[in-house]
């Protein structure tokens, strides 16, 4: 009989140790990042800050265009998965859409989650203040516009020629052909110009954003200009020498506006492209590299060129 009682016991005494075990399970604790978002994709990253004193059964990232998350919802899982903090790509994301986004895991005690972020995908169009529409493409992690300005007015719904600042803009020999393919020309007074000529949500690109596409994306200037300019002899004259378009910027030669001379050169020999400080980026048909110069090293101070505008 003594022998009996001592067995149920030892099996109480285990069974009290077993549930204190189970009561120090917890849900898990977790955190989320976003990054490198982009029209149809975005980067997560996911860590695992506390496993809640049991094995992670199954995490990852969920996604919602709804606020809370949940597995119920797109999930992109990361089984088998031994590290704690671990970064994937959330495709098949809808254009111009808002996410909200939480990592999650899973262990014995049920589901846990990170809190709440939200993120926007990039559109696949922007439209000005005339209502032109422009491609936007994605080069790195930039934004960009697939084709040169063409607006002719501030965001303010001001006029861009402004006789009061000299403030101005051009077509290519005043041809509305040219406009359609190459865009506007403008002075150094526009980009300046406080009213903004760039659509919300957009500016003129500095010259570190400059760089960051020649340099960092494309290899540097002796080779950037081939990976820019469309390919063909259709908007740049023969031989256009390396042009790939391989970043899919597509650059044309749309050439320029001199000074105060009204004279219009380099069309189809030459592209381009200013920068906020007034820094000029150059491509030519005879080569593949990227000449630069600052506006008062052009033909006249008050020459006009293409614009390319980048996101926010």
């Amino acid at each position: 009989m003594r022998y009996s009682f001592l067995v149920v016991v030892i099996l109480f005494i285990t069974f009290l140790f077993s549930c204190d075990d189970d009561n120090d399970i917890e849900i898990t604790s977790m955190s989320v990042e976003i990054s490198d978002i982009r029209q149809t994709s975005a980067l997560g990253t996911a860590r695992i800050v506390s496993n809640g004193g049991s094995d992670i059964l199954n995490w990852g990232i969920c996604l919602s265009e709804s606020p809370n998350p949940t597995t119920n919802d797109i999930t992109y899982d990361l089984v088998g998965s031994t590290q704690t903090r671990q970064s994937l790509t959330l495709e098949g994301l809808n254009a111009n859409t808002t996410y909200f986004a939480k990592a999650f895991a899973t262990n014995s005690a049920g589901t846990g989650y990170s809190e709440e972020l939200t993120f926007k995908t990039i559109p696949k169009l922007i439209t000005d203040i005339d209502g032109n529409t422009y491609n936007i493409i994605m080069i790195g992690s930039q934004a960009w516009m697939q084709e040169n300005l063409k607006v002719t007015r501030f965001r303010n719904g001001d006029d861009i020629i402004d006789e009061s600042t000299g403030s101005a803009q051009y077509i290519y020999d005043d041809s509305e052909t040219n406009l359609d393919i190459y865009g506007r020309l403008y002075n150094l007074e526009s980009i300046k110009d406080e009213r903004n000529i760039a659509p919300e949500g957009w500016h003129i690109p500095s010259d570190e954003e400059w760089d960051k596409l020649l340099i960092d994306v494309l290899g540097g200037y002796e080779v950037a200009g081939g990976k820019l300019k469309e390919s063909g002899t259709e908007h740049w004259l023969s031989p256009n020498n390396e042009a790939t378009n391989e970043s899919n910027f597509t650059a044309l030669g749309g050439g320029y506006r001199q000074g105060s001379d009204d004279l219009y050169i380099g069309l189809l020999v030459n592209g381009y492209w200013y920068s906020h400080s007034g820094k000029v980026i150059i491509l030519e048909n005879a080569n593949g590299f990227v000449a630069s110069r600052n506006k008062e090293g052009t033909a006249g101070t008050s020459s006009s060129y293409s614009i390319r505008c980048i996101m926010d």
